[in-house]
């Protein structure tokens, strides 16, 4: 795996348009033939970001282009999924941390065996214990994959549901025979998540997208639209995504959720325009230094950590469709990756406040 390659392929999938304005960008500076200034450069790059005005740090990061390195731990900032203030999240905040620090060394072997004592140190304790070695800790996917776990085990543990693996819940299982990917499984989860937040309470069953209106944040359609009968474009957007979704034929964009539960995101930086500033700067100032403020207070975002589990599976499924789905099916079958979970997974010691669906629970089953 080249981590280079796929950070960046992670910042492209915040936004569609995003992803499609720094592809032109690429193009189009591959096509000058002279060398651009650092204001040219700098230009474009505002341009295909759809940046109005600049401040000192974001400057900076253009200036200092060269030097830059984005890793894993910066798209885990920009998620607001690092770091997090709560003496629960310190194991997570060291292990991003220490993978940060063992990804800018590229790997070297001091870095990997400071990671590999770490993990060894806050697993699971028991008869079950799963010991990693340093051959395997070596491996950049298996670290990537033990941070999303890790991930994975903080959604369970900071939510009052009955313990589930949520990386369980997308990964690929077979349904009647039928393919039950990531995407599709992603939008039930959205659907399931809306409902529940409508309703005001957990749903039994895994509504219908037939019934998809009521469960729309009320934010998103404009008051005073015109009630002529006909389907709000907002809704008509979001129902077509979801369709595409469970069909597999569409990939869901960071800013694809912010269209079910939040309001749009100009609407959102037209309100909030500082704290969108602090978070830019914040951003931009870990990216040149790697250093955090005290001001850096970052809300775990359950939803952006679910979808960056979501676009690793995602990633690996259209690795694996062009095999036969027992190929697949026994890629999520395995059970080393529950082996993994569990490395990470404490008992949630508050009563859960209710079940999944059966239709979840059938799914996240392990075979």
């Amino acid at each position: 795996m080249d981590l280079t390659q796929f950070n960046f392929s992670i910042l492209k999938k915040f936004d569609r348009t995003l992803e499609s304005n720094i592809e032109r960008l690429v193009k189009n500076a591959d096509s000058i033939e002279e060398d651009l200034s650092p204001i040219e450069l700098k230009g474009m790059l505002c341009e295909a970001l759809g940046l109005d005005i600049l401040d000192s740090n974001s400057s900076q990061v253009v200036d200092q282009g060269e030097n830059i390195q984005i890793t894993f731990a910066y798209i885990l900032k920009c998620l607001s999924l690092y770091p997090l203030q709560n003496e629960m999240y310190q194991n997570w905040n060291k292990h991003v941390a220490l993978f940060d620090q063992a990804e800018l060394t590229g790997f070297s072997e001091q870095s990997i065996a400071e990671l590999h004592q770490f993990i060894q140190s806050i697993v699971v304790t028991g008869h079950n214990q799963v010991h990693l070695s340093l051959e395997q800790m070596k491996q950049p996917s298996c670290l990537v994959i033990q941070l999303l776990i890790h991930l994975d085990a903080i959604l369970t543990l900071d939510s009052n549901m009955e313990p589930l693996c949520f990386t369980q819940l997308f990964k690929f299982r077979f349904n009647k025979n039928k393919p039950y990917g990531p995407s599709s499984s992603f939008s039930d989860f959205i659907i399931y998540s809306l409902a529940s937040h409508a309703n005001k309470k957990p749903l039994e069953k895994l509504p219908t997208i037939s019934s998809f209106d009521k469960y729309l944040n009320t934010e998103l359609v404009d008051d005073d639209s015109d009630n002529d009968g006909t389907e709000h474009p907002s809704i008509k957007t979001m129902r077509q995504l979801l369709k595409k979704m469970r069909a597999e034929y569409r990939f869901c964009y960071l800013t694809d959720i912010d269209q079910f539960f939040t309001t749009p995101f100009d609407q959102v930086k037209l309100i909030f325009d500082d704290l969108y500033e602090k978070i830019t700067e914040s951003n931009s100032r870990f990216l040149l230094s790697r250093t955090i403020n005290d001001e850096d207070f970052v809300a775990f975002n359950d939803m952006n950590a679910l979808w960056l589990i979501y676009y690793f599976q995602f990633l690996v499924y259209e690795a694996q469709k062009t095999n036969s789905p027992e190929v697949l099916q026994g890629l999520s079958a395995t059970r080393e990756f529950m082996d993994l979970w569990k490395m990470f997974y404490v008992p949630n010691g508050k009563k859960a406040t209710f079940q999944w669906p059966t239709q979840f629970n059938d799914v996240a089953k392990v075979t």
